[in-house]
């Protein structure tokens, strides 16, 4: 008996282990989780390529609708887990983190929003905070921002889940995955980013990560750095700014607008927040030479910024405003204007993989951040001539913690932490407070003469320089070209030449614009020009083999890339494009060799890894490439090609249909396609095929099935396929390919259909070949019969002072006569023209049949101002709720605008306190305009009406207040000209001048006049006010 009693309790103690064991792995599984959710729709079917903002996004399209009431809605949400946090991710959403919570307090070190309010943010519009959304390629908000991604979850053999999402950005034919990975006894996640460029063309090298955090009072930001710097590039002083406030405390932002800023001056691996009264912090730690960015984003503390506090989420849900903690591969979001600062881009190279890892924890009851990495956080504080330590540690922790003094150990304590097990402790301070804080072997350290050496000497602004000089238009030119604005590179490359026409880099760059131009003609001839010059050029070289494999001249594009491989920075990517050769020449053997001199250089290139495993499969040697293969997958269960591969070196062809359950994002159909053209270039028809076979249907599918089956001599299915796309709308068809470009080339002198030419011309519009667009859309004449395409054709022809759209827009209002795109296109273009009349027909007519949709209502609303019915107008507006765009203004400008015409027009019919009443009404933001009120507003105007209003009521005193407020305020910003909110010398300055005029100061009027025309260059405001 007592045997088996013993036998019991020793299970039930092994059970205990075994349980107390492995019950604390992490945790991971998908679950439905119901929303209050506020939707998106409408997708715009008209291109708009022109705008170069759009440009850079192209093939996506926006979408126009937005709810203003939140549904339930249920949510696929992948949940990781272990004792310490909880991660939330929605790969429904765009792959973002939506929120991460440290279990024993409950807080949030990532802002969880409890809403999923899509607002126009993004560049496509649709856009929700909250988590860590992951930023590659399209500058801003990544275009899958807010749609699905594909995603794969694992247990992994060391106790740890993983979370893999990514998509490919179009755009730029790259492709993206992050791992979220967390471990079974860390107190931190990590996103394990990676960033590939399988295309055979630089772009700009844009990737953040954007986090949320909560904002309050008590929140005291950890950015160790000297300085910040705007998108434009130029520098601010941090944590102190020019004013003498530190901004450090977000308590102290309550003044200005919306802050954007990227803090610089310090090596560090960290940055984050503290919570003084939740005793509690957020941190970010990344390896600086990765990621060396680090932004702050945080809306306005007025009404201008806490207004997207309820336009983005529901305080009823309790959630409160936030900012963005943000880390990047640069210093700064480089925008417009930072091409003449230090803080340009850098381009992602062709085979280039780009990768990070970053970690994310919170930290309790430190009172603050001193340093922190992923083994824990230090804050260190003198209190009282005390010298207090905290320790946060992330992981386990059984080790030594000393502080030194000049050397020498002046306290040691061995500590045995939890992850979150904050320890404590003090010690005297006498005299040198040259002190360092150990935990082990420097596993983490804290010096205050430490933290001082970390201090940069990088310039932060550019000296005097020759802006139009070759070098100069040069440098301009390449910063135009990794933003994507490639037509201003262009131009900037063309005024280099025009000083210097043998300026060999610009000829490089050139060759490379027209050949993303589709000019494969002028490629080549700018590649030659260089190499005339320089024969072992790198770039001419690679640019000119591309040029040369377009042309089908083998030996003349091996012996480019031949020569451009003697360049490092060309070695691998040449050693790529030569195996890709002999894989489509069928030398599999060469092209193995190549594959693994290529990875010998760049071990990461996902291109090159494709190449060797589809050049082993084809020697026969399958066994490599399931062991290699298997090798990728563990790496990244997202690489679609390594899992092709694996299929097709089973010969089980038909378990490609099983890569649908990994291929779930919103361009599934532009996946399968990629992959499909990957296999055609490389002269895999048949394989080509088996893929396309397998993919979700769609236009462009179709249109290459055709094509595949047609040179397979398959006639009958190519002819249906054929079909299949002659009957197809063309509504949401945005091809963008070359090679889908080429295929037209071919199909086009066979088949008439208009939306082939169509295709082609969206393609050569969206590579800055406005030619061959030109004489596609003159092709067309009036052919078509479908309004988004007359909408689109009036979009490219915008700049072209000799098109008058009018015809092509009735056109689109005789298919679609009840269309809001159209009617709002016909309203913009009779405002263009000054016709108001028939703009406020047009927009009468159209709010009639669209009485919800705010952007109709407010064409309505502005034509009525422009025919001077204020009355009306305000009525319109009164009754508008606006769901505004970021940084949108223009709705409350026109209410402001009507109030002070309706107040005019009663001054001049003597009823001073009706034109009074409207001058208050004009001060007012009705945030149903979609705008809040700043903390600086220049109501110069309204002050002069009513100043007047006053003189004529018999109070002269209240009067000259106004008067003086106008005097107050103009002084006052004239002498901050630097402040972000106000930009001196605006025209309203002409009321300052009439306020002096009234006053009779003549000598001050002429005084200020020359001082506006000094620093205004002579603008056209001075010259109206003069």
């Amino acid at each position: 008996m007592n045997s088996k009693r013993n036998l019991l309790a020793s299970c039930f103690i092994f059970y205990n282990i075994f349980v107390g064991v492995f019950a604390q792995d992490a945790r991971i599984h998908v679950e439905k989780i119901t929303y209050r959710t506020y939707g998106f729709s409408d997708p715009n079917p008209v291109v708009k390529i022109n705008d170069e903002n759009r440009h850079k996004i192209y093939p996506y399209y926006r979408f126009d609708g937005f709810e203003n009431k939140g549904i339930s809605k249920e949510w696929d949400v992948i949940i990781l887990e272990n004792d310490y946090i909880k991660v939330l991710v929605a790969p429904e959403i765009g792959g973002k983190v939506l929120g991460a919570i440290e279990k024993s307090t409950g807080h949030e070190f990532l802002y969880y929003n409890k809403v999923v309010k899509f607002r126009d943010i993004s560049s496509r519009g649709a856009w929700t905070s909250g988590g860590i959304e992951f930023n590659f390629g399209s500058i801003g908000h990544t275009p899958m921002v807010s749609t699905p991604v594909d995603y794969f979850i694992r247990n992994n053999e060391n106790g740890s889940v993983s979370c893999f999402v990514g998509a490919a950005d179009l755009s730029s034919r790259t492709k993206w995955t992050v791992e979220i990975r967390l471990a079974k006894d860390k107190a931190y996640f990590e996103t394990i980013g990676s960033w590939h460029n399988a295309s055979d063309l630089e772009t700009s090298l844009y990737h953040w990560s954007n986090a949320a955090a909560e904002v309050s009072n008590d929140l005291q930001f950890f950015y160790p750095g000297t300085h910040h710097v705007f998108h434009d590039g130029l520098k601010y002083s941090y944590p102190i700014n020019e004013k003498g406030i530190d901004i450090s405390h977000y308590g102290n932002i309550n003044f200005g607008g919306d802050k954007s800023q990227h803090v610089i001056g310090t090596y560090t691996d960290v940055f984050g927040g503290y919570y003084e009264n939740k005793d509690f912090g957020f941190v970010h730690w990344s390896d600086y030479t990765e990621k060396p960015g680090k932004k702050k984003f945080m809306w306005s503390a007025s009404r201008q910024g806490e207004i997207w506090k309820d336009l983005l989420t529901d305080a009823d849900l309790g959630n409160k405003q936030y900012m963005e903690f943000q880390s990047g591969f640069m210093f700064n979001q480089a925008s417009p204007g930072s091409e003449k600062s230090p803080f340009n881009h850098l381009p992602l190279l062709p085979n280039v993989t780009e990768s990070f890892i970053e970690a994310w924890f919170p930290v309790v009851n430190t009172e603050g951040i001193s340093t922190a990495n992923k083994i824990g956080t230090i804050h260190v504080l003198e209190r009282n001539g005390l010298l207090v330590f905290n320790f946060c540690p992330v992981q386990k922790i059984s080790d030594d913690l000393k502080i030194t003094i000049g050397g020498k150990i002046v306290y040691s304590k061995s500590i045995d932490l939890k992850p979150l097990q904050t320890f404590k402790d003090s010690i005297t301070l006498k005299g040198d407070h040259d002190f360092k804080i150990t935990v082990g072997d420097d596993l983490i350290s804290y010096s205050l003469n430490d933290e001082k050496r970390k201090v940069l000497k990088r310039p932060l602004k550019t000296p005097d320089f020759n802006w139009e000089s070759a070098f100069g238009y040069y440098t301009s030119g390449e910063e135009w070209s990794y933003q994507r604005f490639y037509s201003k590179a262009v131009t900037n490359f063309e005024k280099c030449l025009s000083i210097d026409p043998y300026f060999v880099p610009a000829l490089e760059d050139l060759a490379e614009l027209y050949y993303r131009r589709m000019d494969y003609d002028k490629a080549t001839d700018y590649s030659l020009k260089a190499l005339a010059i320089d024969t072992y050029t790198p770039k001419a070289n690679y640019i000119f083999g591309l040029s040369m494999l377009r042309a089908n001249d083998f030996y003349n594009a091996l012996d480019a890339f031949g020569i451009a491989s003697k360049d490092m920075k060309y070695r691998s990517l040449s050693y790529l494009k030569i195996a890709q050769l002999y894989i489509e020449k069928q030398d599999f053997k060469k092209a193995v060799l190549f594959a693994e001199k290529s990875l010998k250089f760049n071990a990461d290139s996902e291109t090159a890894l494709h190449i060797l495993l589809m050049g082993n499969r084809l020697i026969g040697k399958g066994e490599i490439t399931t062991s290699l293969v298997d090798e990728l997958l563990s790496k990244n269960p997202l690489n679609h090609l390594a899992h092709i591969e694996k299929v097709f070196s089973s010969g089980d062809t038909q378990a490609i249909a099983s890569l649908s359950e990994r291929i779930k994002n919103e361009y599934a159909s532009e996946t399968w396609l990629e992959m499909a053209i990957v296999y055609y270039n490389l002269g895999r028809l048949d394989e080509a095929l088996i893929l396309l076979e397998n993919a979700p249907e769609s236009v462009m599918n179709n249109l290459w099935l055709s094509a595949f089956h047609r040179e397979k001599g398959n006639i009958k299915d190519a002819d249906t396929m054929m079909q299949k796309v002659s009957h197809a709308s063309p509504e949401l068809v945005f091809p963008y390919r070359p090679e889908t470009y080429d295929l037209l080339q071919r199909i086009i002198p066979e088949n008439e259909n208009w939306k082939l030419k169509y295709y082609m011309a969206l393609i050569a519009w969206s590579k800055n070949n406005t030619i061959e667009a030109t004489s596609l859309f003159n092709a067309l004449e009036s052919i078509p019969n479908d309004a988004p395409y007359y909408l689109t054709k009036a979009n490219f022809f915008s700049n072209d002072k000799n098109y008058n759209p009018l015809d092509d827009l009735l056109k689109a209002k005789t298919i679609t006569p009840n269309d809001w795109r159209v009617s709002r296109a016909l309203v913009a273009y009779y405002r263009r023209n000054n016709d108001t009349s028939k703009a406020l027909i047009e927009s009468g007519n159209a709010v009639r049949g669209h009485k919800t949709n705010f952007l109709v209502a407010y064409d309505y609303a502005r034509s009525l101002f422009e025919n001077g019915d204020f009355k009306k107008c305000l009525k319109v507006l009164d009754d508008i709720s606006i769901l505004p765009a970021e940084g949108a203004r223009s709705v409350r400008t026109t209410y402001r605008q009507t109030c002070l015409m309706l107040s005019i027009q009663y001054y001049q019919k003597k009823k001073y306190k009706t034109a009074m009443d409207y001058v208050a009404k004009a001060r007012l933001y009705p945030e149903e305009l979609g705008t809040g009120r700043p903390y600086v507003v220049d109501e110069r105007i309204e002050d002069y009406i009513e100043a007047l209003c006053l003189l004529k009521t018999g109070m002269p005193q209240n009067a000259e207040k106004a008067l003086n407020k106008i005097e107050d305020f103009t002084l006052l910003y004239n002498k901050t000209n630097n402040s972000s909110d106000y930009v001196s010398m605006l025209s309203f300055d002409y009321i300052y001048m009439l306020t002096l005029k009234h006053r009779g100061r003549v000598e001050e009027i002429n005084s200020f006049l020359s001082n506006w025309k000094e620093r205004s260059d002579n603008s056209l405001s001075y010259q109206w006010a003069v």
